[in-house]
């Protein structure tokens, strides 16, 4: 039996499982977290920054995004193609 791992959205904070057989959601390789599927079907051209100040200050913390002034949203990073 396949075990699922659970994860928290970094968007909305609810707890889904992820793993090929659940498919609650996906993990962002890119940016190291995960997303639900109704928070990506929501945000389909990417995050707004300033409605997920979490999202915001993680990407910040890691370089991903600048500081300062910049807002609005940020596209989702390319998936990546299986090997």
């Amino acid at each position: 039996m396949e075990q699922a791992f659970r994860t928290a959205c970094i968007l909305c904070r609810r707890s889904m499982r992820l793993g090929p057989s659940f498919g609650e959601g996906r993990h962002i390789a890119a940016w190291n977290v995960a997303v639900c599927h109704p928070c990506r079907a929501e945000n389909p051209d990417g995050p707004d920054l300033e409605r997920y100040p979490r999202l915001a200050a993680y990407l910040r913390s890691k370089g991903l995004v600048g500081t300062g002034a910049q807002a609005g949203f940020v596209p989702w990073p390319p998936d990546r193609e299986a090997a």
